[in-house]
């Protein structure tokens, strides 16, 4: 029986986690600018239902996806929500919010790659998930641009340190408990570093 290790996977271009954290925040400075300057949750259903075609040209359904929660076809240039998603992204469940930024990442970094891929103008190296290097991995890249669209680094950095707990960021941003230790870990990291 095959691992999830063992699955393939496209490789895409490497990108490093700054420059995927730049695109998030490109398509906030577009779409919703105010998500830039002050802490509040983005606004990912609008995003869906209208921004997605608008900056990135891409159209939106609803569907029933019995083998997944979303996915994001770059040859109909369309992004697909199983209707549980959809319907948990309407309540603002944090996980439903993260799995819809997750697949507009898929569709702001990759599409482009993709579409060049199916018309035959890349060649797509295909490899065992264990192979592929992180910078190289879609899903990691996709999980650091949904991190980043809903929880802006700076603006997380600004409330550690102004004492926010991980409570605070989880409600503040309107995501899970997970992704907001998860971000809270890498910016803590950074401002150590003193990138931040």
């Amino acid at each position: 029986m095959n691992s999830l290790a063992d699955a393939r996977v496209v490789a895409v271009p490497g990108l490093s986690w700054a420059e995927v954290q730049k695109s998030a925040r490109d398509l906030l400075e577009l779409v919703c600018p105010e998500r830039l300057n002050s802490p509040g949750p983005t606004p990912v259903a609008e995003l869906f239902e209208g921004g997605l075609r608008e900056v990135l040209g891409v159209e939106y359904r609803i569907d029933d996806l019995y083998d997944g929660e979303a996915e994001y076809d770059p040859k109909k240039r369309e992004l697909t929500l199983d209707e549980g998603v959809y319907l948990g992204l309407l309540d603002e469940n944090g996980r439903d919010r993260f799995t819809v930024a997750h697949e507009i990442g898929h569709a702001h970094l990759h599409g482009p790659y993709y579409r060049g891929v199916i018309r035959g103008k890349r060649k797509a190296i295909v490899l065992q998930r264990s192979q592929v290097p992180v910078y190289q991995n879609p899903e990691k890249q996709a999980d650091v641009y949904a991190s980043e669209l809903l929880m802006p680094s700076p603006l997380v950095a600004q409330m550690i340190r102004d004492d926010a707990s991980l409570i605070d960021l989880s409600r503040t941003f309107k995501v899970s408990h997970d992704a907001a230790r998860v971000k809270q870990e890498r910016v803590l990291r950074s401002m150590r570093a003193g990138k931040l």
